[in-house]
């Protein structure tokens, strides 16, 4: 709860289902272009922190994968930085089974998020891995202003450490859009452990 925004009301038609929250900060790319400056390391440790033991409670309590992880579905109070999640209109039961593949949309969440699988459209044995290709790609860009990606349709990457990221903060984002299989990607408890968010 601490993480996501309650619902004051809803209603929903046949097309279209409308959700009233209450008003919370702004989101992380609007805060960063108010400011007109990315994230700083000390920053991003806070809010990304949170944002991975958000997305946990979300794949091992609700047993949901967001697949819509975006700057923009990031608010945050620009007082302290708490961030919630928002957006949830992507969210897909999270099945971890190899024997029964999930089939999806092609192209669901946002263009240069999306991880190369939903890209393709391949089977998808566990969605969580997802969220955290998602995950990885918000935090370069959170820190850097840019993607690391050469192909937003295929999820195409450039490989390397951009000079102002710290080898710590590069672990961990390597080994989110970097693995060699989905299945190698870290849980997002796991990368709590990673020593970039124990400085």
């Amino acid at each position: 709860p601490e993480y996501t925004l309650p619902i004051l009301r809803n209603k929903s038609s046949s097309n279209h289902i409308y959700i009233l929250q209450p008003e919370y900060g702004l989101s992380l790319y609007d805060f960063m272009v108010q400011r007109g400056a990315a994230l700083i390391e000390s920053e991003l440790r806070f809010i990304y922190g949170h944002v991975a033991l958000a997305l946990f409670r979300l794949h091992e309590k609700a047993h949901l994968a967001h697949l819509d992880i975006k700057e923009e579905n990031i608010l945050i109070n620009p007082l302290n930085l708490h961030p919630v999640l928002i957006d949830f209109a992507t969210c897909r039961p999270l099945k971890k089974t190899a024997a029964a593949p999930q089939h999806l949309p092609k192209q669901l969440g946002s263009m240069g998020f999306a991880a190369p699988e939903l890209c393709r459209g391949d089977p998808i044995n566990d969605l969580s891995k997802c969220d955290v290709y998602s995950y990885g790609i918000a935090l370069f860009s959170s820190l850097t202003g840019t993607y690391p990606t050469t192909d937003e349709r295929t999820g195409q990457l450039n490989q390397g450490r951009p000079n102002i990221m710290s080898i710590e903060l590069w672990e961990v984002i390597s080994s989110c859009i970097y693995a060699k299989s989905p299945m190698e990607r870290p849980s997002l408890e796991e990368l709590l452990d990673f020593d970039f968010f124990r400085m």
